[in-house]
């Protein structure tokens, strides 16, 4: 009788940070991770030998155009390793997939908002004071002129 893989497409969701292990594969676990200044930290424990392959998420997020993401891999003995590969960062976030027989992760961290979200919308016209205050202005001189022309004719305004 030949063996049968089980494989699902759900996803799981750990919080963003290092701690609790993920499991590859019943030989293969992601004990911890992390990212640091441009480089992903990952420290494996193996009860068989396998092929570890980490590739970076992140690569050309930044430019137009088709990109290659680098990938490094690792042909890993049994025991507790510890991976390190330069990863691109953007707005300080960074993402990475590791994979090897049975499975893969996709470990990131959060970008930083857009430096420009908090650009106020308005100031192409002087910013909200500057925005309302020509409003008010050419309102106001709106009203003069309609006060000028009723009280400069002679005998109120025949036809507009």
């Amino acid at each position: 009788m030949a063996a049968q893989e089980n494989t699902t497409n759900a996803t799981t969701t750990v919080p963003p940070t290092s701690s609790g292990e993920l499991s590859l594969s019943d030989a293969t676990t992601i004990t911890d991770w992390r990212f640091e200044n441009g480089t992903v930290h990952v420290t494996m424990e193996l009860e068989i030998s396998r092929t570890v392959t980490i590739t970076d998420g992140m690569a050309g997020a930044n430019t137009t155009g088709a990109t290659r993401p680098p990938k490094q891999s690792w042909d890993l003995s049994r025991g507790t390793h510890n991976l390190t590969m330069p990863v691109e960062q953007v707005r300080g976030g960074s993402s990475v997939t590791v994979a090897s027989a049975g499975g893969s992760y996709r470990l990131s961290n959060a970008m930083e908002p857009p430096e420009d979200d908090d650009a106020n919308p308005f100031e192409t016209f002087g910013g909200e004071s500057g925005l309302f205050t020509g409003v008010l202005m050419t309102t106001g001189l709106a009203g003069i002129g309609a006060w000028w022309v009723v009280r400069s004719e002679e005998n109120g305004v025949i036809e507009a």
